[in-house]
């Protein structure tokens, strides 16, 4: 959902994630926490990687302004939610993110 042109369907997906991580119950939190599962926060930490790529070379060719605007909108929303999720604060799932952050951006 990272690349999905239609903004709805990014927050829709976000939206939907939160919740998911938000249900207090161990079998859920196992599953969330599983390694194929922390492929989700390799590929989250991946795009926001790129983002930031896409932002240099936006800014460094001196794009039009609806371009670099539309860059720091994706980039502020991908932020957010980055927020959302350390703010439930959960410390197994905060450190699988924080992990993914360094290893990956």
């Amino acid at each position: 959902f990272f690349h999905h042109r239609d903004s709805m369907v990014r927050a829709s997906v976000r939206t939907l994630t939160l919740a998911v991580f938000r249900v207090d119950d161990p079998g859920m939190r196992a599953f969330v926490l599983k390694p194929a599962t922390r492929y989700y926060f390799t590929h989250l930490a991946c795009h926001l990687r790129d983002l930031w790529y896409k932002m240099d070379a936006v800014v460094r060719d001196r794009v039009g302004s609806g371009q670099v605007q539309d860059v720091l909108d994706t980039h502020e929303d991908m932020l957010g939610y980055l927020d959302d999720i350390l703010a439930l604060d959960i410390a197994d799932l905060n450190a699988v993110l924080c992990e993914q952050l360094r290893s990956h951006c």
